[in-house]
C-alpha cells in the first residue's frame, strides 16, 4: 500500500514537472521563435502588396492611349493604397516611401484641375525627399523636372531640375534637349546655342537639334557654321522639307547658285504646291530672322529656279 502511495506520488510530481518543463519550453519558444515568424508573415504581406501594387501601375500604363483617364486614375489610386499599406508594414524602407509617393503623385496628376492643393502636397513631398537625398536622385530630377515642364509649367524649377540632371550625368541627352527647348521658349537664344554647342562637343546632338543649331547660327550670320551642321544632316540623310530651305538661302548668301538652286528644287519637292514657300507666321515658328525677308525675297528665287542657266553655280 505505502508502495501504491509512492508511486502515485512519484507519478504526479514527475507529471508535474513535466508540465513545468513542457509550459517552460513553449514560452521560450514563444518567446524566440515569434518574432521570426511575424517578420516571415509581415515579408509575406509585404511582398504580396507589392506584387498586386505593380500588377495595378502596369494595368494603368497598359491603358495609356487606349483606356480612359478616369480608369487610369482608378487603377493608380488603388496601386497607391496597396503601397501606403506596404510602407506602413515597412516604416523603415526608403524604397516603399519613395514608391508610394511617385505612384500617388502620379495619381493626384489626374485630379489637378479638380483638386490642385492635393497635387501640390504630393509634389511638395516629391521635393523634400529629393532635399533629403542631398539632391543625388536623378529619378526624382527627372520626374520633377518634368512636372515644372508640362504638367505646371514653371520655367525656374524646370531649368533647376535639368540642369542638375546635366551635372549629375554630363551625358543626358534628354535632359539637354529639354533645357534647349526650355531655353528658346524663354527666349533666351544665346542660352540654347550655348547648350547645343555643349551636346556638339559630346556627341550627344540628334538631326532635329542639330538643325535648331544651324538655326541660331544662322540668325548671327555664322553661315559656315550652319552650312557646316546642315551639311552633317545631308550625310545622314535626315533633311527635312524646312531644312532643304535654310541650306538654300545659305547657299544663295554665299553666292553657290548651283547649289542654292538645287536645295531649292529638294524643297519645293516637299512643300505644298499651293503655298510652295513659307508664309509670314511659317516663318516666325522656324525661327528665321525677319531681317532677312524681304531681302532675300522668295518670288525671285522662285523665279531663278526656272531661269538660272546650267551653267550657273
Amino acid at each position: 500500500m505505502e508502495r501504491s502511495k509512492l508511486r502515485t506520488g512519484f507519478n504526479r510530481a514527475t507529471f508535474g514537472l513535466l508540465v513545468i518543463l513542457g509550459v517552460g519550453l513553449y514560452l521560450w519558444l514563444l518567446a524566440n521563435l515569434s518574432p521570426i515568424l511575424l517578420e516571415r508573415d509581415r515579408e509575406g504581406s509585404v511582398w504580396y502588396l507589392h506584387h498586386l501594387a505593380n500588377q495595378t501601375i502596369e494595368e494603368s500604363h497598359e491603358l495609356k492611349g487606349t483606356g480612359t483617364a478616369e480608369d487610369r486614375k482608378k487603377l493608380l489610386v488603388e496601386a497607391a493604397e496597396l503601397l501606403d499599406r506596404v510602407r506602413e508594414l515597412r516604416p523603415d524602407s526608403d524604397y516603399y516611401e519613395y514608391l508610394w509617393a511617385v505612384t500617388d503623385y502620379q495619381a493626384k496628376t489626374f485630379e489637378r484641375e479638380e483638386e490642385p492643393e492635393a497635387l501640390g502636397e504630393a509634389v511638395s513631398r516629391l521635393e523634400t525627399m529629393w532635399e533629403e537625398e542631398d539632391e543625388e536622385s536623378r529619378q526624382l530630377a527627372n520626374l520633377l523636372s518634368y512636372h515644372y515642364l508640362y504638367i505646371q509649367p514653371d520655367a525656374e524649377k524646370a531649368r533647376m531640375f535639368l540642369t542638375r540632371l546635366i551635372d549629375m550625368k554630363p551625358e543626358n541627352g534628354l535632359a539637354y534637349e529639354r533645357l534647349v527647348d526650355l531655353e528658346l521658349a524663354e527666349g533666351n537664344r544665346g542660352k540654347a546655342l550655348e547648350l547645343l554647342e555643349e551636346m556638339l562637343n559630346r556627341d550627344l546632338i540628334s538631326s532635329s537639334y542639330r538643325e535648331k543649331l544651324a538655326r541660331l547660327y544662322f540668325e548671327q550670320d555664322r553661315w559656315t557654321e550652319a552650312e557646316s551642321e546642315l551639311s552633317a544632316n545631308l550625310a545622314g540623310g535626315a533633311m527635312t522639307s524646312e531644312t532643304w530651305l535654310l541650306y538654300g538661302l545659305i547657299k544663295a548668301i554665299e553666292g553657290e547658285n548651283r547649289a542654292s538652286l538645287e536645295a531649292l528644287r529638294s524643297y519645293l519637292g516637299g512643300a505644298d504646291a499651293n503655298h510652295p514657300f513659307p508664309t509670314r507666321p511659317t516663318e516666325d515658328r522656324l525661327g528665321y530672322p525677319s531681317r532677312t525677308f524681304p531681302s532675300f525675297p522668295y518670288l525671285a528665287l522662285e523665279a531663278s529656279i526656272s531661269e538660272a542657266p546650267e551653267g550657273a553655280k
